[in-house]
């Protein structure tokens, strides 16, 4: 799902000035929830961005106001961020984070992905062919999620 360097799943935001926000770019293929949050003892922020309407901003005011949704120590309770949002496949999104204090900077801090499709998109991954008296299968595999699940393929036979 991801086309900047984040796998999907989890990844270390490096921040190097004081109001930098670092930025990870995507296009989901599949409508679905996202849920994106940081671990660790850092104090962070996070937001979504639609990316035809982004607008860049340096201050927490101005990220919170342009952002999808957004999520920092206030509304999770914790050191960390985390927000959740529905998203379409298709459109092209935005995650970002940083530190909550300009003074936290130069440091790294992990972000975790998390995402749930709200409908399956599914496409044949592999097959196990059918020999004359065993059964195969195809595997589909859902192309947002990576869920799959197996179809038999009747025996077929001898001639």
């Amino acid at each position: 799902m991801f086309d900047s360097p984040m796998d999907g799943k989890s990844t270390e935001a490096y921040i190097t000035e004081s109001d930098e926000l670092q930025l990870w770019s995507f296009v989901p293929l599949t409508d679905g929830k996202l849920t994106f949050y940081s671990v660790g003892d850092s104090i962070t922020v996070g937001c979504l961005f639609d990316a035809e309407n982004y607008v860049y901003g340096t201050t927490l005011k101005e990220l919170q106001q342009s952002s999808l949704a957004y999520g920092d120590i206030f509304s999770n309770g914790d050191f960390g961020f985390k927000l959740t949002y529905n998203l379409k496949a298709g459109k092209r999104y935005y995650l970002g984070a940083r530190f909550y204090r300009n003074d936290d900077y130069n440091a790294k801090f992990t972000v975790v992905t998390e995402y749930v499709c709200s409908e399956h998109k599914y496409a044949v991954s592999s097959t196990v062919k059918p020999t004359c008296e065993d059964y195969g299968y195809d595997v589909y595999t859902c192309i947002g999620c990576g869920e799959t699940y197996k179809e038999k393929l009747a025996p077929l036979g001898h001639d």
